[in-house]
């Protein structure tokens, strides 16, 4: 299952930078690896908080955290 979701998050990644949307010095491999650590992490240990304010805090910067590392200029 976590290959899937990498390989998922590999197309997104091509699929965006086709568009001109990533950081030119964007390192593809790394960052899927990145992405789904990030956010896998993040959202197992805001899901132990067991405090739903607390979840979604977490999950609107993990966003802001992804989105910053991924596209140029776009969280800004």
């Amino acid at each position: 299952m976590r290959e899937r979701i990498r390989s998922a998050i590999d197309e997104f990644i091509a699929a965006v930078a086709e568009e001109g949307l990533c950081r030119r010095d964007l390192d593809r491999e790394m960052a899927s690896f990145v992405v789904l650590n990030t956010v896998q992490w993040n959202s197992a240990q805001a899901y132990l908080a067991g405090d739903d304010r607390f979840r979604d805090a977490a999950a609107h910067a993990t966003a802001e955290i992804v989105a910053r590392y991924l596209f140029a200029g776009e969280a800004e």
